[in-house]
């Protein structure tokens, strides 16, 4: 049970990632450019790791499921030889050989707004049904359109446009749905959104992007941390500034910090008009370990506008704890 595995990139992505994301992870963990990491996913299965120990294995997985791409351990036929143990594992040694088996596509794309997400009928992100939403477009682009009578001379050019009663009924249908989107379903929000905005978070978070922080704020939003009251661009700034620290601490430590995050949502309360919820969350962040602890108490209120859920104001009390050296 000992023998090493090779490890092969699927093209799959980890649920709440899009291939952008995951692409642009994919890079920085491999240390290649994003064109190179994009044909890596549009070009799976690959190998990407020829032989990994068990010891290993367990490392490899997670920091590639971070990234947000899937991976499978496969069993080596005959076994390989196994390389020298090292302690520290090194993922830009990765490389990449071509494998034949098939790649598997477990998600779905919302025809409305485009959210990425497991099979299912109504979309996490709008709410809408999505088989549907994409009956109705098929349907609207099978319909050939009719040509407008040329009018007779003694009349005054008009534009016609005669349409069977089906089609009709149709046009009203589109309408009827694109009218209940624009003025309700758009800006509605539910327990289940409220509670996916999280993972949203956690999926920014560790793609160590600050714009994709920065996106999940609405523009009018407003902050409160022990005391201190900040608006979206200061949030935006702030955030610049987390992620260029956490970087500088691990260029001096001659690796990438991990990052380890666990959101704990402890009550939602959806409003009667359904237009906001407020949110209770304790969160741990810890960065590489111990080096910086964070934990946080609080109370969130969240909205949906286009179909996006939003952070519109926080309250929260927060604790802080480094490590001497990531003060240096």
């Amino acid at each position: 049970m000992h023998d090493p595995v090779r490890l092969v990139l699927t093209g799959e992505l980890q649920p709440g990632f899009s291939a952008e994301t995951a692409t642009a992870n994919l890079a920085k963990l491999l240390k290649i450019d994003v064109e190179r990491a994009r044909q890596l996913l549009d070009t799976a299965p690959k190998v990407i790791k020829p032989s990994v120990s068990r010891r290993e294995l367990e490392t490899y997985l997670a920091h590639l499921q971070r990234a947000g791409v899937v991976v499978r351990a496969e069993a080596l036929t005959p076994p390989r030889p196994q390389a020298a143990a090292s302690d520290d594992l090194d993922i830009a040694s990765l490389t990449v050989e071509p494998d034949a088996e098939p790649a598997i596509d477990n998600g779905i794309t919302c025809p409305a707004c485009g959210r990425q997400q497991p099979p299912r009928t109504l979309c996490l992100g709008c709410g809408v049904d999505m088989p549907r939403f994409r009956a109705a477009q098929t349907e609207a682009a099978r319909q050939p359109a009719q040509i407008p009578p040329v009018p007779a001379p003694s009349e005054s050019p008009r534009l016609q446009i005669r349409l069977s009663p089906g089609k009709w009924l149709l046009l009203a249908s589109l309408l009827v749905v694109a009218a209940w989107w624009y003025f309700i379903g758009s800006r509605t929000i539910s327990d289940e959104q409220a509670r996916g905005f999280y993972t949203d978070y956690q999926n920014a978070l560790f793609s160590r992007e600050p714009k994709n922080l920065c996106a999940l704020l609405a523009d009018d939003f407003q902050g409160i941390s022990n005391g201190t009251v900040s608006n979206k661009e200061q949030a935006c700034a702030e955030a610049v500034v987390f992620f260029k620290s956490i970087e500088r601490i691990g260029d001096s430590m001659d690796g990438i910090l991990q990052l380890d995050s666990d959101i704990d949502v402890r009550s939602v309360t959806v409003a009667t008009d359904r237009r906001q919820a407020v949110v209770n969350v304790e969160n741990t962040l810890d960065v590489g370990g111990s080096i910086i602890n964070i934990r946080e108490k609080s109370s969130d209120t969240l909205i949906r506008r286009n179909g996006k859920v939003l952070l519109l104001k926080s309250e929260s009390i927060s604790h802080v704890e480094q490590l001497e050296r990531a003060r240096q």
